[in-house]
């Protein structure tokens, strides 16, 4: 089931974008106005990708925001000590072992191009 929200995105004669989201329950429909303010020249690249629902996008990165305040401080506690715990392991390899020039990307590139040209 999806979700209850359509955000519909229109751009005023001003440099902003404006979001309308609509809650629709039964026959009661809700809207809130959401203005979000961006430089001319950021309008004109929004509106040369076609591709991008800005709406979606916009509204996806509130809910992951929202998300994210509502961790509780006992969350972000165990959020740093987890991070403090990588932290220590990170370092621990590296000074056992010590640091090597790997790029993956070159390797990811080999085995794209042996899977695609099919060495069967």
């Amino acid at each position: 089931m999806g979700s209850p929200w359509i955000l519909v995105a229109s751009y005023g004669p001003k440099p902003y974008l404006t979001i309308q989201c609509i809650y629709e329950c039964g026959e009661v429909v809700i809207t809130a106005l959401v203005t979000v303010r961006v430089s001319e020249s950021l309008k004109k690249e929004m509106r040369r990708v076609k591709s991008v629902n800005w709406s979606e996008l916009l509204r996806r990165a509130i809910e992951a925001r929202i998300e994210l305040e509502r961790l509780s401080p006992r969350d972000w506690d165990r959020v740093r000590k987890a991070s403090g715990k990588a932290d220590a392991l990170r370092n621990e390899m590296r000074r056992k072992y010590g640091s090597i020039s790997y790029d993956s990307a070159e390797t990811i590139r080999y085995w794209r191009e042996t899977r695609s040209h099919g060495t069967s």
